[in-house]
C-alpha cells in the first residue's frame, strides 16, 4: 500500500510543462532547430541621412528584405551596406559569404531592391565548386611471410635459369672507297751495271685504283750520275730520263697498305763529252721491265710511301751513238725511294 501511495503522488507532481510536450510537438522543436542553425542571417549597416527624405521607403523595403522573417534573402548570409554618393545617389555595397564585394550606383529609390536581388543572385548562380577527389586507400601491406623449419621432404627450389647476355653488334666498319686516284712524288738513289753507276733519282706517278687492282703511270729523272767503272776516256756526263706506265695489286695491312705491280718503261740515257765535245749529246733508248713495291700508310688522304723497283733492259729501241764510242747503257737498275702520296675517292 505505501508503494501505492509513492507512486500515485509522483504522478499528482508531474510538471505542467512534460505533459503539454505531445509528440507532434516535440517532432516540430526537433526540426525547427536545426533550421534556424542553418540559416547565415543577412545583415544591414545604414547611413542615418538615408532614413529620411526621399530614400525612407525605400530603406525601410531594404531593411523588411534583409532582416525580416520569412523573406527569402534573409538566409542569404550576405553583408550589405548602404551609404549616400554622389549627385544625390547612393552607394549599394554587398559582401557575398563567398567573399566576393559587389559595388553599384543606385540612382533613384526605385532601383535599389531590383540592384540588391542582382547583387545576391550573383552568389546563386556561381560555378559549383569540383567535387573533391574521392579519398586514396593507402596500400595494404601484404602480412609477413613466417618461414618454418624446413621440412625433410620438401623439394629443393631450383634458382631459374641465368638470361642468355646481350651481345651487342659491333659498329659496322665504312665501307672503303670502289675507286681512288692517288698521286705520289718521292726521291730516292738508283744504281745501275753493266756499267757500274749510282745516280739520284726523282720520280713522279698517278695511280688510278679500283678496289684492290690499280693502273700506274709514272715518269723519272736522274739529274745526277756517278761513274763507278768507266769504259771510256772518262769525261762523259750521263743524263737518265723515263717514262712508264704498270698494272699492280694492292691489299691493307695492320701497318699500311702494300703493292705489288708490274711495269713496263722507255728508258733514255744521254751521254755527254765535257771535254772534247761540249754540246754533242749521244743517247741510247731501252725498253725495259721491272717490278715495283710500295708501302703507304694509308689507303686515302694523304700518307708517307716507301718504294723499291728494279728492271732489266731485253732491248735496245734507238742506239745513236758510234760504236765504242761512248760507255755501253746499263743492263739493269735497281732503286728505293720516299715521299708522299695523296689519294682521293671518287
Amino acid at each position: 500500500m505505501k508503494l501505492r501511495a509513492y507512486t500515485g503522488q509522483r504522478n499528482l507532481q508531474t510538471p505542467v510543462r512534460a505533459r503539454l510536450l505531445t509528440p507532434p510537438l516535440a517532432a516540430a522543436l526537433a526540426l525547427a532547430a536545426p533550421a534556424a542553425a542553418q540559416c547565415p542571417a543577412s545583415t544591414l549597416s545604414l547611413d542615418p541621412s538615408l532614413a529620411e527624405g526621399r530614400w525612407a521607403a525605400a530603406v525601410a523595403a531594404l531593411r523588411d528584405t534583409l532582416t525580416g522573417e520569412g523573406r527569402p534573402w534573409h538566409c542569404a548570409g550576405a553583408a550589405v551596406r548602404f551609404a549616400p554618393g554622389a549627385s544625390g545617389a547612393a552607394v549599394l555595397e554587398v559582401q557575398l559569404p563567398s567573399g566576393t564585394v559587389i559595388r553599384r550606383r543606385v540612382a533613384s529609390p526605385g532601383e535599389l531592391l531590383p540592384t540588391l536581388r542582382a547583387a545576391l543572385i550573383v552568389e546563386s548562380l556561381a560555378a559549383p565548386e569540383a567535387a573533391p577527389a574521392p579519398p586514396v586507400a593507402p596500400p595494404v601491406a601484404a602480412p609477413p611471410v613466417v618461414e618454418g623449419p624446413a621440412r625433410a621432404d620438401a623439394p629443393t627450389p631450383h634458382a631459374p635459369p641465368p638470361s642468355p647476355a646481350r651481345v651487342e653488334p659491333a659498329a659496322p666498319r665504312p665501307a672503303e672507297s670502289a675507286s681512288i686516284v692517288e698521286a705520289n712524288v718521292d726521291v730516292g738513289a738508283r744504281a745501275g751495271a753493266t756499267p757500274s753507276y749510282v745516280t739520284a733519282a726523282v720520280r713522279a706517278t698517278v695511280a688510278f685504283r679500283i678496289r684492290a687492282w690499280s693502273l700506274l703511270a709514272w715518269a723519272r729523272f736522274e739529274p745526277w750520275t756517278y761513274r763507278l767503272v768507266d769504259r771510256g776516256p772518262g769525261r762523259y756526263s750521263l743524263d737518265v730520263g723515263a717514262f712508264g706506265v704498270g698494272g699492280g695489286w694492292s691489299a691493307r695491312t695492320p701497318i699500311g697498305r702494300v703493292e705489288a705491280a708490274v711495269t713496263l718503261a722507255m728508258d733514255s740515257y744521254t751521254w755527254r763529252d765535257r771535254e772534247l765535245l761540249p754540246g754533242q749529246r749521244e743517247t741510247v733508248v731501252q725498253a725495259r721491265v721491272g717490278a715495283l713495291a710500295r708501302w703507304s700508310s694509308r689507303w686515302d688522304g694523304v700518307s708517307l710511301s716507301v718504294a723499291l723497283d728494279g728492271d732489266v733492259a731485253p732491248v735496245t729501241v734507238f742506239d745513236g751513238t758510234p760504236p765504242a764510242s761512248v760507255p755501253a747503257a746499263p743492263a739493269w737498275s735497281v732503286g728505293l725511294a720516299a715521299g708522299v702520296s695523296y689519294g682521293r675517292a671518287l
